[in-house]
């Protein structure tokens, strides 16, 4: 919802009276022209959704949950489709979908904001804080890695802690035997423990390697500092300043969490997970296995509304964002030209402009948050299925969009 022409207007089904059956002053003419342009993007936004959203289509999704922030810091939000496909319940906007990786955001952005008041450095090992502990000195390079190769994916760990037996295992018994990892005994420092002993890809600093174990490893090193549980901390130094009130840690069952839909290619990688990983308001799985890899629930709205917080430096100062983008990991056109730096990715558009964004997918969920600096807007695309090949969705809004709030 917002306010635009004088009236509260539902982005998808709402309806402004004229301004001359009102009797509005000339400021509030101005209003309505601002409330048709938005009309005008959000019907752009629903075009795309509908055409991606078609059965024939070779991308499809149940439900999508669409939020553009403007450089004005209005919010249009647009849905589609289902949040349960079988129970009938169509999708809204207030309904919450999981971030996955997304959230590394939040993890990176609670080390900086220790950096920024001074508690820690990014040039620190790990070792310094976590050194002694059976589950960590096992690690690959545990005792030279520091924080900064953590953050941007350099530490030289070979695999993600999801791929490894034991914990490939536990995912499978709370999706078959419905037993949580909390009731299977598992801690979060278990989810690390399989990782230890193996051989690093790299010494630290020298390549990239995407890992959930970089960003759990983080968490741990914020809660030593903080003595705050990470979603205490998070909460505290970010959601509630920042007001996002739909935000928060996941957990099997959540009000207004959409179903979650996964193809049946993803099944190798979370077995025993079916290909309907979620009912409405409960998960079939636990989704404690992420925590520090990413483990935060969203709207749109909210994710757009974060998104935009930290990619344009508003979350740390300016300072700290130049670190975070100084950071950047270069790749090659294997990778898309894609970079990774601290919680934050980066990559030229077509036009030779530049994106910052972060995606994340969980069983059933999948989506992207990104920041176009020289539009100063940010948008952030939500489906509870799992496709690949989402970001062409993605693509396709920002074609529809950028023209319209040129004109704008």
């Amino acid at each position: 919802m917002i306010k635009a022409g004088g009236c509260w207007k539902h982005l998808i089904f709402g309806l402004c009276l004229s301004a001359s059956s009102l009797g509005l002053s000339a400021s509030g003419l101005a209003m309505n022209a601002e409330a048709q342009d938005l009309g005008a993007i959000e019907q752009a936004i629903s075009a795309v959704l509908a055409e991606y959203g078609a059965s024939e289509h070779p991308t499809t999704y149940v439900g999508a949950s669409v939020a553009l922030r403007l450089s004005d810091d209005r919010t249009i939000t647009v849905v589609a489709g289902d949040a349960d496909r079988e129970a009938d319940i169509e999708m809204r906007t207030d309904h919450r979908l999981l971030g996955g990786s997304m959230g590394k955001t939040f993890v990176a952005a609670a080390l900086m904001a220790l950096v920024e008041d001074g508690r820690v450095a990014l040039d620190e090992r790990a070792a310094q804080y976590l050194g002694g502990q059976d589950w960590f000195d096992p690690l690959p390079n545990a005792a030279e890695v520091t924080l900064e190769q953590l953050l941007n994916h350099s530490s030289g760990i070979p695999i993600d802690y999801f791929e490894t037996e034991p914990i490939r295992e536990a995912l499978r018994l709370s999706a078959v035997e419905n037993r949580d990892f909390a009731g299977h005994g598992l801690t979060h420092q278990d989810l690390l423990r399989p990782l230890g002993g193996l051989e690093p890809l790299f010494e630290p600093g020298e390549a990239f390697h995407y890992s959930d174990a970089n960003y759990t490893i983080i968490a741990f090193v914020v809660e030593h500092i903080s003595g705050q549980t990470l979603e205490a901390f998070v909460d505290e130094r970010f959601i509630q300043p920042l007001g996002l009130t739909e935000t928060e840690r996941q957990r099997r069952e959540m009000p207004r969490l959409t179903a979650a839909y996964m193809h049946q290619r993803f099944q190798q990688t979370f077995p025993g997970v079916p290909t309907k990983a979620g009912e409405y308001e409960r998960l079939t799985y636990d989704p404690a296995f992420e925590w520090g890899g990413g483990g935060w629930v969203f709207t749109a709205r909210d994710l757009a509304r974060w998104g935009d917080a930290w990619f344009s430096g508003e979350a740390l100062s300016d300072e700290y964002l130049d670190l975070m983008r100084a950071s950047l990991n270069h790749h090659g056109a294997a990778d898309n030209d894609w970079s990774y730096g601290i919680g934050l990715q980066w990559q030229e558009t077509g036009d030779g402009l530049e994106r910052w964004y972060h995606g994340g997918y969980d069983p059933g969920s999948i989506g992207k948050v990104e920041y176009r600096p020289a539009d100063d807007v940010t948008l952030a695309i939500m489906f509870n299925t799992v496709d690949i090949r989402y970001e062409r969705i993605g693509d396709a809004i920002w074609n529809a969009v950028l023209p319209l709030l040129e004109s704008d």
